[in-house]
C-alpha cells in the first residue's frame, strides 16, 4: 500500500518532531498567497505548547492545524491541506482532534476573507458565523469571524483578552509594506499583515514621520503612507524631552544609533504606545533596555513580536505592577473635576461640553463622582456610582485614553464596580454612560457584562449552593436588569464551564460541579505583597493596590495543582503575626512550568516577585510553576487551626500542607462560610 492510499495518523507535533515541523513550514509558505506571511519560529514555538497538530500520509505531513490557546477558547492561525491531500476529509478530521483535545474550552474562533469564498466549506466544518471586521492588508477586505462550538452551555460570547496591541513600526517598516511590499525583502514586514493579527495587532503612526527626510523614491510620498493608518501623535514638547533623555544615556555607551531612529522612539514614547516595532538590531539592543527602564515602551522586531503575540497581548492589556507602583490615588471629584474634562473627551464630544453638562447634572442630584489620579496627579479615571434598589447604577465611566495604563485602568475599575456591588448588596451593576470609550466596550466584554440596549450589566450572584439555586438567583437578576433569563443550571457541570460561571457571576460558588479546591501554603512575606494579608506596611485602598488577577511562584514538586481549581490559602506561622491561619480564597486560571528567565519575560508585568526571587524558587531544578490565579477574596475573619480541624472531622481533610493538597468541595465551602461570617452571601 503506498503512502498516500494508508489512512492519515494525527500527531500532536514537540520540538523533537523537527522533521514535520520543517515540513508544514514548507506547505504554509507553499499556500501563503491565502494563508498570508507567517515567521517560522511561530511554528517552533506552537510545538513546544502542543499547538501544532499535523495529518501525515506515511512520513509525510499531508496537512495541519497551528492553534493559539488565548483563555476560554481555541483561536485558529492556520488550517492547511496539501492539493494532493484534499477531498479526504483531513481538515474535519484535523478540527475534530483539536476539538476532542481542547474540549474543555468553549469553542475554536476563525477569521477569513469572505472574497475567499469559503462560507460553504467553513460551516460544513461545524462553523457558524459570528461577527463581520477587516482584513489588515492595503485593501482592508472584509472578513467572516467563525466559531464552532464546544457545547457548553454559555450565557455569553466568547472574547480573547481584550489587547487590540497598538505599535509604531519604524519608517522602514512603513515602506515595506507601501511602496516595497513586491520587493522580496520586503517579505518579513508582511507577516503584520496576517488575517489572524485582526483585533489584535494595530499598527499606528506617530509625528516621527514628519521628521523622516522622503529620499528613497517612489510614487507614495511619507506623508500619503500615513494617511492611511490611524494616526497617535504625543505633544512635542514630551517628544523632545524624551528625545534628550534617550539621547544622553546612549552617549554614556557611545552608541552609534542614528539620530532619527532616536527620534522615532521618543516620538512613540510621547505618544504613550507599549510597542515600537523595528528591524535594526543597534535600536532593538541599544535603544530597547534604555527606553523600557525609563518608560516602559517596548522594542521588538516584527518576528518577535507575532511569535510571542499572546504574551505581549496580554502584558499590554494587563499592567498590575504598574498599577500597584504608581500609588494611585481614588478622590471624590469636586467643583474643580471640570479642568480634567479634556483627559476624557472622545470622537462624539471633541470639546467636552456634554460631559461638562453631565457632571453638573449629577451634581445637582448629588450623585458622588470619582476621580483617580496617577502619583504624578495625570487623570486616569473619572466615574459615578449609585445604589438604587438591587442595582448599581453608574451613569459616568470614563476613561483617559492617551494613557499608557488604560486597558489596567479598564479591567481594575470592572473590578472595583462588582466589589461595590456587592458590598452594597445589589444583584447586578448596570453602566449606562451613553459615550463609553471603546476600551472600556472591550473590557466589558472581556469579563462577560451583558448588552442591554446602550446599557452594560454585569450580574452579581452573592450565592455559595448548588447550580440550580446560584442559577434561579442569575435569572432574578437578569430579569431585574430587564434582560430575559438564562435558564437553570444542571448539576454536575465541568470544572472549565463551572469556572467560567462562577468568574462571570462572581462571588457565586457552584459547590455541585467537579471544579477542585486545594489547600495551597503562602508564607506571610508574600501573602502581605500579592494578596494584601497581613497588611502591607504602605496600606493601599484595597480596590486599587489588588487587581482581579495575581500570579504567586512555586517549586515544581508535587504538581497536584490542575486547571481550573479553587484555593484555600493557609499563611504559614509568623514570629510577629502568630500561628498559621487561613486567609482567603482565590481562582486558578493557568499554570505554568518554565525558567525563571521564561515565567519573568510572560508574567513580569504583574509585578511581586522579581527575576531574582523567581530563581531562588527554581534553585534546584532550574524551573518554577507559575499560578495565575483571580478572584481573590480575603476572609473578614481569618481561620484558626483549631477551626479547620473541627471541620476537616466533619468532612474529612488533609492535616499537613506543607504543598498543595486537595480537598473536597463540601470542606472548601465551609470553610469559606467561617471565613466569610459578615458576608450578605447566602450559602445553602
Amino acid at each position: 500500500m503506498s503512502a498516500d492510499q494508508q489512512e492519515p495518523a494525527l500527531t500532536w507535533v514537540t520540538p523533537s518532531h523537527h522533521a514535520f515541523v520543517e515540513q508544514a513550514i514548507a506547505l504554509g509558505d507553499t499556500h501563503r498567497q491565502t494563508l498570508g506571511m507567517l515567521p517560522h519560529e511561530v511554528y517552533h514555538e506552537a510545538a513546544r505548547k502542543r499547538c501544532l497538530l499535523v495529518a501525515l500520509q506515511g512520513r509525510t505531513v499531508a496537512a495541519y492545524a497551528l492553534i493559539r490557546l488565548p483563555r476560554r477558547e481555541v483561536s485558529l492561525t492556520h488550517l492547511c491541506v496539501s492539493r494532493a491531500a484534499r477531498g479526504r476529509g483531513l481538515a474535519q478530521m484535523l478540527l475534530g482532534e483539536v476539538s476532542e483535545t481542547y474540549s474543555d474550552r468553549l469553542g475554536i474562533r476563525a477569521k477569513c476573507r469572505d472574497d475567499y469564498g469559503l462560507d460553504p466549506t467553513w460551516r460544513r466544518l461545524g462553523f457558524t458565523a459570528r461577527a463581520k471586521t477587516s482584513g489588515r492588508g492595503l485593501d482592508q477586505a472584509p472578513m467572516t469571524v467563525w466559531w464552532r462550538d464546544h457545547g457548553h452551555p454559555d450565557l455569553f460570547t466568547a472574547h480573547e483578552q481584550p489587547t487590540a496591541v497598538l505599535a509604531a513600526p519604524d519608517v522602514e517598516i512603513l515602506l515595506d509594506l507601501h511602496r516595497r511590499r513586491d520587493e522580496k525583502t520586503a517579505e518579513r514586514s508582511l507577516v503584520l499583515e496576517a488575517q489572524h493579527l485582526t483585533g489584535i495587532l494595530e499598527l499606528v503612526v506617530t509625528s516621527a514621520i514628519s521628521r523622516c527626510q522622503d529620499n528613497h523614491g517612489g510614487s507614495q510620498s511619507l506623508s500619503t503612507i500615513a494617511s492611511t493608518r490611524k494616526q497617535r501623535r504625543g505633544h512635542p514638547d514630551e517628544a523632545q524631552r524624551w528625545h534628550d533623555i534617550i539621547d544622553a544615556e546612549l552617549n554614556k555607551s557611545r552608541s552609534l544609533v542614528e539620530d532619527i531612529d532616536v527620534w522615532q522612539v521618543a516620538e512613540a514614547v510621547a505618544a504613550s504606545l507599549p510597542i515600537y516595532l523595528t528591524w535594526k538590531e543597534e535600536v532593538i539592543e541599544q535603544v530597547g533596555p534604555v527606553v523600557r527602564e525609563l518608560t516602559g515602551l517596548r522594542i521588538f522586531a516584527p518576528s518577535y513580536v507575532i511569535t510571542h503575540l499572546q504574551a505581549i497581548a496580554d502584558t499590554v492589556a494587563y499592567q498590575p505592577q504598574a498599577w500597584h507602583g504608581s500609588s494611585c490615588t481614588s478622590v471624590r471629584a469636586g467643583d474643580d473635576v471640570e479642568d480634567h474634562v479634556h483627559a476624557f473627551t472622545n470622537n462624539a464630544d471633541t470639546d467636552g461640553s456634554r460631559l461638562r453638562e453631565q457632571l453638573r447634572q449629577l451634581a445637582s442630584a448629588s450623585t458622588p463622582c470619582w476621580l483617580i489620579r496617577s502619583e504624578q496627579g495625570q487623570p486616569l479615571a473619572l466615574y459615578a456610582t449609585e445604589v438604587d434598589a438591587s442595582r448599581l447604577f453608574v451613569p459616568l465611566l470614563r476613561l483617559n485614553e492617551s494613557n499608557l495604563l488604560a486597558a489596567t485602568v479598564a479591567q481594575q475599575l470592572l473590578w472595583t464596580l462588582r466589589l461595590q456591588a456587592r458590598e452594597a448588596g445589589a444583584s447586578f451593576l448596570s453602566i449606562e454612560d451613553s459615550s463609553l470609550p471603546d476600551i472600556m466596550e472591550e473590557a466589558c466584554d472581556f469579563q462577560g457584562l451583558l448588552r442591554n440596549g446602550a446599557k452594560r450589566v454585569g450580574v452579581v450572584v452573592d450565592h455559595a449552593g448548588s447550580a440550580a439555586a446560584v442559577s434561579a438567583r442569575a435569572n432574578s437578576a437578569l430579569l431585574n436588569a430587564g434582560l430575559p433569563e438564562f435558564g437553570r443550571l444542571p448539576g454536575n457541570l465541568a470544572a472549565e464551564v463551572a469556572a467560567q460561571y462562577e468568574r462571570l457571576w462572581w462571588p457565586a460558588k457552584l459547590t455541585d460541579s467537579q471544579l477542585p479546591c486545594f489547600v495551597v501554603p503562602i508564607q506571610p512575606t508574600w501573602s502581605s505583597e500579592l494578596l494584601g494579608e497581613p497588611a502591607p506596611m504602605t496600606p493601599r485602598p484595597i480596590q486599587l493596590a489588588l487587581g482581579r488577577e495575581q500570579v504567586y511562584y512555586r517549586r515544581p514538586g508535587n504538581n497536584r495543582l490542575t486547571v481550573p481549581g479553587r484555593i484555600v490559602w493557609y499563611q504559614s506561622q509568623h514570629p510577629r503575626l502568630g500561628p498559621a491561619r487561613f486567609i482567603g480564597v482565590s481562582s486558578i486560571d493557568s499554570i505554568h512550568l518554565d525558567t525563571p528567565e521564561a515565567l519573568h519575560e510572560a508574567f513580569g508585568h504583574f509585578g511581586v516577585f522579581s527575576l531574582d526571587d523567581i530563581t531562588t524558587i527554581a534553585e534546584r531544578t532550574g524551573k518554577a510553576q507559575a499560578v495565575q490565579v483571580s478572584n481573590t477574596e480575603l476572609f473578614t475573619s481569618p481561620i484558626s487551626r483549631r477551626t479547620y480541624d473541627k471541620l476537616a472531622i466533619e468532612h474529612g481533610g488533609p492535616k499537613s500542607f506543607q504543598s498543595p493538597v486537595p480537598i473536597s468541595s463540601a470542606l472548601f465551602t465551609e470553610i469559606y462560610q467561617a471565613g466569610m461570617p459578615s458576608s450578605t452571601m447566602i450559602f445553602d
